[in-house]
């Protein structure tokens, strides 16, 4: 690792807010000390998807002093941008990185088979990858062409390995 690192303050899991200045609000704050050396706009998203954010919308970097986001924030979208904020890091002792990301929400469903009802025998589902045949009792399923077979008990469980002839 070089001796020159830097730091970056990311700030994630918030948003920006403007309500007579610009804020980043409801997130948390994580430094990374960084080497030069390997700094880069795609290590920047592959830092961030081991954090679990996997589909960023944007990043954007804070390019002056002072705790006034307006004005001061760079979009990130490149190596250039990634060696500007080595540039600024070493310049002010760090440098605060952004992350503007898609939000999910899980949705709660009270009753599951009221939305996806069993259905008729033989059902396809998804893109005519999976045919289930037989509603309760599964005796075969068809995967992509191939039969497999199963037997299950009255109580649910499996009592055949599945035939690893896929």
């Amino acid at each position: 690792m070089s001796d020159d690192c830097f730091e970056v303050v990311l700030h994630h899991g918030g948003h920006f807010i403007q309500n007579g200045s610009l804020i980043y609000s409801d997130g948390e704050t994580t430094t990374w000390v960084c080497d030069p050396d390997w700094w880069s706009f795609f290590e920047i998203i592959g830092k961030l998807k081991e954090m679990g954010y996997h589909l960023v919308k944007e990043l954007w970097y804070k390019v002056g002093k002072g705790s006034v986001l307006k004005n001061k924030l760079k979009l990130l979208s490149d190596d250039k941008g990634a060696l500007h904020m080595v540039n600024i890091a070493r310049r002010n002792g760090n440098v605060h990185l952004f992350v503007v990301h898609t939000v999910f929400e899980a949705e709660v469903v009270d009753n599951f088979l009221e939305y996806y009802p069993l259905g008729d025998v033989n059902n396809e589902i998804g893109n005519g990858n999976v045919e289930v045949q037989g509603q309760m009792d599964c005796d075969s399923v068809c995967i992509g062409g191939n039969n497999v077979e199963a037997e299950l008990q009255d109580d649910g469980i499996n009592d055949k390995e599945v035939d690893p002839k896929l």
